[in-house]
């Protein structure tokens, strides 16, 4: 079975891929490298692990671990360009004091469901709502609601002019979780609910986490 074992990550690590960083390396030069898909990759660093709760981790290596876990609406590629990821496309409105992203369909999540809009507004509205205390909370921008309109599409309405907000949902804390997680909300410190390329097999918090490919992911 293949298996990673984390406890700092390269942000690089793809599902069934074997990446390497060598320091000094031009980015380019290991994305020119040929993919090599099986094998064990392990990975050490010296941030620990403290919590898998995408909404409320403030580490590097906390980042990097729900990256292998989860995915945003959009990423940014090694060129620092907006593409992709949850989300197919995306439009502002309204001057730029709205954006609607179009999801794509049949995404699964690692407890087998297909994620819909409605996760990603629960999601929002989680990292949004103050009693959480949410440590980046202002990092997804200036959000005055969020909804659904469609079983694939969301709308986001702005409080002021924002003309890339979409950028803003690459950050770490802005990574989609199944609603099914966030009705647990303290349970999601040792738990996962993502869809990303990984699966969780075994978290010790401050040691490290094995992760698993996600046979699923929608990128394979």
């Amino acid at each position: 079975m293949e298996r990673v074992i984390e406890e700092g990550f390269s942000p690089d690590v793809r599902s069934g891929r074997r990446c390497s960083a060598m320091q000094g390396l031009p980015p380019r030069m290991s994305f020119a490298q040929a993919e090599k898909y099986g094998g064990i990759l392990r990975v050490s660093g010296s941030y620990g692990l403290t919590t898998l709760n995408p909404v409320m981790h403030t580490s590097i290596g906390e980042w990097a671990a729900t990256k292998l876990l989860y995915n945003n609406l959009v990423r940014m590629n090694y060129k620092r360009e907006v593409v992709p990821d949850l989300a197919e496309s995306w439009e502002p409105k309204e001057n730029g004091k709205g954006c609607i992203f179009k999801l794509r369909s049949g995404v699964k999540f690692h407890i087998g469901r297909e994620m819909t809009s409605e996760d990603v507004v629960a999601t929002i509205q989680t990292i949004l709502d103050r009693k959480n205390a949410a440590p980046y909370r202002g990092e997804i921008g200036p959000i005055d609601k969020v909804e659904a309109v469609d079983k694939y599409t969301v709308r986001f309405t702005l409080n002021t002019l924002f003309a890339d907000f979409a950028a803003l949902m690459t950050v770490p804390n802005a990574r989609i979780v199944a609603r099914e997680g966030l009705a647990e909300f303290k349970g999601l410190a040792g738990k996962e609910f993502g869809s990303g390329p990984f699966k969780m097999k075994e978290f010790v918090p401050g040691d490290h986490i094995e992760v698993e490919r996600f046979p699923d992911y929608y990128r394979n």
